[in-house]
């Protein structure tokens, strides 16, 4: 018997003046189910996990996560509380705090907590308790990236949404981030993911979604994913 879906996208569209993005998505995920995105640029991955963590209304189709409508007032008061997000850029820092004064103000306004033990753990765990008293704008790409993905250490979601989260890392963080989602996966998160490191999502995910000019193309299941990062995923 299949896992009840913890999310599921039904007849999801979206397009930007007359130029669609999206064109009835549809599919389910249970909890601790792992999905990437896989698909040329243009291909409508960051609009599709856009539209997932409610940053971004479809013009159709239905979102629902534990059968919640991301989109309804509700959602915004509870739901939307649960969802981890890691966008491409490191948004959302402030540029003239250090990295430890960007976590503590995040867990203070944003999760109402206040541990700075807690802070500094986290900064360790992602490779960054050297540079804890750096500054924001100091911070190289990889260096934002890893700042970022300590602020996801911070939150408990039960939906963690990525958009190439492998980019402007090193090899160390990649296992970092590797780490984590296996981590989340073993409570129950349910992660969407885009990336084109189809030799990352071999060790990981559970479904290879591919997408073409807004539109779900074919599907991977775990096992026959191709692990050599060739762009032909499927025969």
């Amino acid at each position: 018997m299949k896992p009840m879906a913890h999310v599921s996208l039904d007849g999801v569209s979206k397009a930007f003046g007359f130029v669609p993005a999206l064109s009835n998505i549809t599919f389910k995920a249970g909890r601790g189910e792992t999905l990437c995105f896989a698909g040329e640029n243009g291909a409508g991955k960051s609009t599709l996990l856009r539209c997932i963590c409610g940053l971004l209304r479809p013009d159709t189709g239905k979102i629902l996560i534990s059968d919640k409508d991301v989109f309804s007032a509700s959602a915004r008061r509870t739901l939307w509380k649960q969802i981890g997000v890691l966008e491409q850029g490191a948004s959302f820092f402030y540029e003239d705090l250090t990295c430890a004064e960007n976590l503590q103000l995040y867990a203070k306004f944003s999760l109402g907590e206040n541990d700075e033990k807690q802070v500094l753990r986290v900064l360790e765990r992602v490779g960054l308790s050297q540079s804890r008293v750096q500054r924001f704008r100091e911070l190289s790409g990889g260096m934002r990236k890893r700042l970022a993905l300590g602020r996801l250490l911070l939150q408990s979601p039960t939906v963690l949404v990525m958009d190439e989260p492998f980019a402007h890392l090193d090899e160390a963080g990649e296992e970092v981030l590797l780490e984590m989602i296996e981590e989340y996966r073993c409570a129950g998160v349910t992660i969407f993911y885009a990336s084109h490191r189809i030799d990352l999502a071999s060790r990981n995910a559970d479904r290879v979604i591919v997408l073409e000019h807004g539109r779900i193309v074919d599907t991977a299941q775990r096992g026959n994913i191709s692990s050599d990062g060739s762009e032909t995923l499927l025969q």
